[in-house]
């Protein structure tokens, strides 16, 4: 598997979108585990993508990706509750990830000021 923290390093946003967006759910986990690591809107941008997938392996990537990027905290959070109230909540597993992301952006909001 390529290294795609690396990618990330790069500014590869492109062809990071793309792996998001591809059949393989194992890349689309390292990918949304990367861009998490970055503090930047294509990452965001990516993560956004792959939570908006249909399956729920990629909706859950995609909500810890957001819980630990620091790029719009405040929108992070905006867009990770709109998916709990809109399937998300009656998926335990991701309406787990869903309520630990959303508590760890709120401590990093609380942090920052």
């Amino acid at each position: 598997m390529a290294d795609y923290a690396k990618m990330v390093q790069a500014k590869k946003w492109k062809k990071l979108a793309k792996i998001g967006q591809g059949k393989k759910m194992d890349e689309v986990i390292a990918v949304a585990s990367a861009c998490g690591k970055e503090k930047c809107e294509e990452a965001y941008n990516i993560l956004v993508d792959i939570m908006a997938r249909p399956e729920t392996e990629a909706k859950i990537a995609g909500v810890k990706g957001l819980s630990t990027l620091r790029y719009d905290v405040g929108s992070q959070i905006t867009r990770i509750l709109w998916l709990r109230d809109h399937g998300g909540a009656d998926i335990p597993a991701l309406a787990e990830a869903i309520q630990t992301a959303v508590a760890d952006l709120r401590q990093a909001q609380h942090d920052a000021h």
